[in-house]
């Protein structure tokens, strides 16, 4: 069992016309969660070194400095590179945190129009997505960061800017996953 599988396993049973409203709303929350998931590039690989020959569990092994602002690479990059900070939102939601997520989503979708990735966001295979994940965890992830380190300002610029596509790409994605279940 991977995400890729369990979303289509949740796309199914959000289709099914006798699922029940409560069970189809568990799933949709479910799949809202892992196709988010499935776009952090961290969520899909795992690295394997001979110091970490279990591998590192997609960055969770890969543990920053003190001085860093998570403590491990999967953390960070779930941060989002420090892109809407590194402080976790309390739960629920003040009225100044939905304007800063608002505020964020607006930013995202001005910098990534869904018209700039249209052929993209017309695949909606888990399984591409997740080998789009490993594709940018070795190109853009794992380079240029050092275990125990802290990522230089150039390495957060290029998480944030990864880290933004991705988001706007799951939601777009999303959207279309829904547009077609409902």
């Amino acid at each position: 069992m991977n995400a890729a599988s369990v979303i289509k396993f949740l796309v199914g049973r959000i289709k099914s016309p006798t699922e029940p409203d409560l069970r189809k709303a568990y799933y949709l929350a479910e799949l809202t969660h892992l196709v988010g998931d499935i776009h952090q590039p961290l969520h899909t690989v795992t690295r394997y070194t001979p110091e970490e020959p279990r591998g590192d569990l997609g960055g969770n092994f890969f543990l920053l400095a003190e001085a860093a602002p998570r403590p491990n690479l999967h953390s960070y990059w779930d941060a989002a590179g420090g892109a809407f900070g590194f402080r976790d939102l309390r739960r629920p939601l003040s009225n100044n945190d939905q304007n800063k997520l608002q505020t964020f989503a607006n930013d995202i979708s001005s910098m990534f129009p869904r018209s700039g990735m249209t052929t993209e966001v017309s695949n909606l295979d888990p399984l591409v997505w997740a080998q789009e994940g490993k594709a940018l965890a070795i190109a853009q992830v794992y380079p240029g960061i050092q275990e125990n380190g802290v990522p230089s300002t150039t390495y957060q610029a290029n998480a944030q800017k990864v880290t933004k596509r991705r988001i706007a790409l799951a939601g777009y994605r999303l959207g279309e996953i829904l547009k077609q279940t409902f």
